[in-house]
C-alpha cells in the first residue's frame, strides 16, 4: 500500500500531494508514519528524567497512566517505573511494531478520541509530541473532551513535546537551518505552496504558546532545555524521521535530488562524517493541565 501510494505521488503536482495526504490522513486511512517508523524508534529523543518527575510528582495517584499518540513508546518507558499501568495508544501500526517493551507497558492501536478507560479511572493522560496533530487534524476539542471523561476528579492532562533542535557546531548548525527552512518550509503555514508539513511547525517550535485548552485550567508550564551527545548519522535519521520530509521525499522523481542527500554532502564538504558525534540541544516542554 505504502509502495503504491508514494508511486502515485510521484506523479502528482506539489499541491496535490498535500491534499491527497491530508485527505487520507484525515480520513484515518493512511498510516502517516509507516515510512519512518524504525528510524523514529532509532533516533527520536526520549524525554528528560526531570520532565518525567514533575509529571509524576504533581499526581495524587499512580495507578494508571495513559500516553496517547505514543510513538515507539519514547514517554511511556520512562513513566513505567512510576504506574501500576501504562495504557499507551498509537493508530499508526508500524509505529507500535517497534514499541519499546516493559512488563506493565500496554500498547494499543488506538486513536486518542477513543481511549479504552472507564469514565473517572485514570491518573493523567499524556500527550507527548502529538498535540499539534490534534491542531492540524481540528480533533484536539474531541480529544479533550475524551481526556474530561477518562481523568479521576484530581487527574492531569500533560502535553509534552519539543521544539526544533540545534547544533554546538555553528557550520553544521547553519546548513541544518537552511534545510529546514528553505527546503521543508518550517516557517510558513501549513497551507502555503512551499510548506511541506501537514502540522504548523511554527506553533510547536513556539512550545504551543497561545494554545487554547477549553474546559481545562493550566497548573503549570515547564521549559528545559537538554543536551545530547550523536553522531551525525543519528541525526540524519532523526531528519528522515520529520513527517514534512517524507512528504516531500514522496514527490521527488528519478532523478531528482533528495535535499537531505544534498544536506548530508554540504556536510561533509565541511568535513564531518557520519560518524562525527555533535552535541545536540532540545528545547522540551510540559504543559500541565487540571479538568475545569
Amino acid at each position: 500500500m505504502t509502495v503504491l501510494l508514494h508511486g502515485l505521488l510521484r506523479q502528482m503536482s506539489h499541491s496535490q500531494i498535500k491534499q491527497t495526504c491530508r485527505l487520507l490522513h484525515k480520513g484515518g486511512s493512511v498510516d502517516r508514519f509507516a515510512a519512518q517508523a524504525k528510524v523514529y524508534s532509532q533516533a527520536r529523543p526520549s524525554y528528560p528524567k526531570a520532565l518525567v518527575d514533575l509529571i509524576v510528582e504533581s499526581l495524587h495517584r499512580h495507578d494508571l497512566a495513559v500516553d496517547v499518540g505514543c510513538g515507539s513508546g519514547q514517554l511511556a518507558v520512562s513513566l513505567s517505573p512510576h504506574f501500576q499501568k501504562v495504557l499507551a495508544l498509537d493508530k499508526s501500526p508500524a509505529q507500535l511494531s517497534f514499541a519499546r517493551r516493559r512488563p506493565n507497558v500496554c500498547y494499543e492501536l488506538s486513536d486518542a478520541i477513543h481511549i479504552p478507560a472507564e469514565h473517572d479511572s485514570v491518573d493523567v493522560v499524556t500527550a507527548a509530541q502529538c498535540y499539534h496533530w490534534f491542531l492540524a487534524d481540528n480533533t484536539d476539542a474531541e480529544f479533550l473532551q475524551e481526556v474530561h471523561r477518562v481523568l479521576r476528579p484530581d487527574g492531569l492532562l500533560a502535553v509534552v513535546g519539543y521544539g526544533i533542535c540545534s547544533l554546538d557546531i555553528e557550520s553544521i548548525q547553519t546548513a541544518f537551518h537552511g534545510f529546514y527552512v528553505q527546503a521543508l518550509g518550517s516557517h510558513l503555514p501549513p497551507s502555503h505552496p512551499d510548506c511541506w508539513w501537514d502540522i504548523d511547525r511554527r506553533v510547536l517550535d513556539r512550545q504551543l504558546e497561545g494554545v487554547l485548552f477549553p474546559n481545562f485550567h493550566q497548573v503549570h508550564r515547564e521549559s528545559l532545555i537538554e543536551r545530547r551527545q550523536v553522531s551525525l548519522g543519528t541525526f540524519y535519521q532523526y531528519i528522515e524521521s520529520f513527517s514534512g520530509y517524507q512528504t516531500l521525499k514522496a514527490q521527488l522523481k528519478e532523478h531528482d535530488v533528495d535535499p537531505l542527500d544534498e544536506l548530508m554532502d554540504e556536510i561533509g564538504i565541511l568535513g564531518y562524517g557520519s560518524d562525527t558525534v555533535i552535541s545536540i540541544e532540545y528545547p522540551f516542554f510540559c504543559i500541565l493541565l487540571t479538568p475545569a
